[in-house]
């Protein structure tokens, strides 16, 4: 790796230095390039639109609205690169819901709402729902059901305090009434457990779908 090249790397706006070592160059990102607030980073900014791009993809191949089936699209192994099977994702489904439900909630704001798995099981037992989501084809396409309380919004999880998410919820918190403030958080990108959200005076439940095809 020649010293003008190492160089020319060094230049660019969304590292802050680099360097080789053994054979390899190692590049230390800039905090600019990276940074999530109060805006994406270019760096992220370009992360998240890539894989907003394949999830609008692999949703805008997976069933239509108003299936009769589940759909999961999109939820695959890390390990072996399979899909998972439907017995594992539909218990993982329910138990998820579960979670949701033991602390009766009446709003719920879902972070990564993909194709609206847990949004039809919570429907029935709130009273207001917003999900939000970086793929645009997920979101239309739950948009479509025109469920009532329900709304969807295009944004990744770091901006769930934008404008628009805001105003979703806010159209469906002002509609039933005040004192009513969110009170669950369902967001399968983060190890199953329960967080207090205090300044929200209700709850974050997370649970992320784990599968080992050696049966642990």
């Amino acid at each position: 790796m020649s010293a003008e090249l190492i160089a020319s790397l060094a230049e660019h706006p969304w590292i802050d230095a680099a360097h080789a070592e053994g054979g390899i160059v190692r590049l230390r990102p800039a905090r600019a390039a990276t940074a999530v607030r109060p805006e994406p980073g270019p760096l992220v900014a370009e992360y998240l639109e890539h894989w907003g791009e394949v999830y609008d993809f692999t949703y805008s191949a997976g069933s239509g609205p108003r299936s009769d089936e589940p759909d999961f699209s999109g939820w695959k192994s890390s390990e072996t690169g399979e899909p998972f099977s439907t017995e594992h994702m539909t218990d993982w489904v329910d138990r998820t819901v579960d979670l949701v439900l033991a602390h009766s909630p009446r709003f719920v704001l879902e972070l990564g709402c993909g194709t609206g798995l847990l949004a039809r099981k919570l429907g029935p037992h709130i009273e207001g729902y917003v999900g939000t989501d970086v793929a645009q084809a997920a979101v239309d396409r739950l948009a479509a059901e025109a469920e009532p309380g329900r709304a969807h919004v295009r944004a990744a999880a770091h901006e769930v305090a934008a404008p628009a998410v805001r105003a979703a919820m806010a159209r469906r918190l002002s509609r039933r009434g005040p004192g009513l403030r969110a009170a669950q958080f369902g967001d399968p990108a983060f190890p199953q457990r329960r967080l207090s959200d205090r300044r929200g005076g209700g709850r974050v439940t997370a649970a992320v779908s784990r599968w080992n095809p050696r049966g642990g």
